[in-house]
């Protein structure tokens, strides 16, 4: 292994720094940091305007051109029910005895149906 002396390398400063160097740093620092600010602010307030354009388009696809008519229907709910009720009679008074029996023992079969059901 070879031996360093230090003594002979002597006692010079291997970098250089440019002149004026020190005094234009702070300026420089505070222009940076004035930058980072700005780039910042214009994201926070980009993002802010993106969300309010998405919610506007997501507002306008979900409730764009209904009216509280659309929404909410001026029929009332015994005559809804009525008319499903009417509906099932006619559909099942269409069915065979075998698609019933099917139909019964489809439904006996199933768990979640017989669970509660009392015998």
């Amino acid at each position: 292994m070879k031996d360093f002396d230090l003594e002979h390398i002597g006692k010079r400063m291997p970098y250089s720094v440019p002149e004026g160097f020190f005094e234009t740093f702070p300026d420089r620092m505070m222009q940076r940091v004035a930058l980072q600010r700005r780039a910042r602010r214009r994201r926070l307030w980009l993002g802010l305007s993106t969300g309010i354009a998405a919610a506007f388009v997501a507002g306008f696809f979900f409730w764009g051109g209904r009216t509280a008519d659309d929404l909410y229907p001026a029929e009332p709910y015994g005559d809804v029910t009525t008319s499903i009720a009417e509906q099932m009679d006619a559909y099942v008074s269409r069915l065979s005895d075998e698609e019933l029996t099917d139909l019964y023992d489809y439904y006996a079969a199933d768990v979640t149906l017989t669970l509660y059901m009392e015998e």
